[in-house]
């Protein structure tokens, strides 16, 4: 894609990626918090200035904290177990071929400064446990060839290095990001599919607004 594309594109994922509908697909099928749930129940609990609304406004997009960053659509979903507040980022990349980094590193930065950035709007001082968990969700519709085809959960695990300890689910960490790399083909899970409808498959405009109602 050239530049041109790539802008024309962040301005339609960050439309598709509002709709309530769409978040709720991410979050049933990539989170582990939401498989349990029916979508319905699920888009309840999306934090958004109208209710009633189908689409999300989200957060601020823009973090400042050393370098400025531009994430694509964050938004707040309710855990249904603990009801407390997940930070859900999604961002759409056209391609990694053609970029300077590994893009999981990037992922990284980007979750690292959500979590950083909830100082003084979800906790004060040291007041670490209060800190919300963030999930980024990198769809890349152009992926290098030994990445195609696969959905990637980056999280930190623990290990033990020494002595005994019984491992709870509080040792997993407050961060994880989620990596899609597609293909030019349709695959059988309920996201790739999804992104796969909308983003890839060659329809008319018509076909695709029949494909997203």
């Amino acid at each position: 894609m050239n530049d041109y594309e790539t802008k024309e594109l962040d301005v339609i994922a960050k439309k598709i990626n509002a709709h309530k509908s769409i978040i709720a697909r991410y979050a049933k099928y990539l989170l582990e918090e939401f498989k349990d749930y029916e979508l319905e129940e699920i888009m309840k609990w999306i934090e958004s200035d109208n209710p009633d609304s189908p689409m999300v406004h989200g957060m601020n997009t823009e973090i400042n904290l050393k370098g400025k960053i531009i994430a694509n659509e964050i938004v707040k979903i309710k855990n249904p177990y603990t009801n407390e507040i997940i930070y859900l980022d999604i961002e759409m990349q056209a391609t990694e071929r053609k970029l300077e980094y590994p893009l999981p590193v990037r992922a990284e930065y980007y979750g690292d400064s959500l979590i950083v950035n909830q100082k003084k709007i979800e906790f004060t001082n040291d007041d670490y446990g209060k800190i919300k968990k963030v999930y980024t969700i990198w769809i890349v519709l152009d992926s290098y060839l030994e990445n195609r085809n696969s959905i990637i959960n980056r999280r930190i695990q623990p290990e033990i290095i020494y002595g005994e300890n019984n491992l709870s689910r509080q040792d997993v960490g407050k961060h994880a990001d989620i990596m899609i790399y597609m293909s030019d083909k349709s695959l059988d899970h309920p996201v790739t599919r999804m992104i796969y409808d909308i983003f890839i498959k060659q329809e008319t405009y018509a076909q695709k607004q029949e494909t997203l109602k």
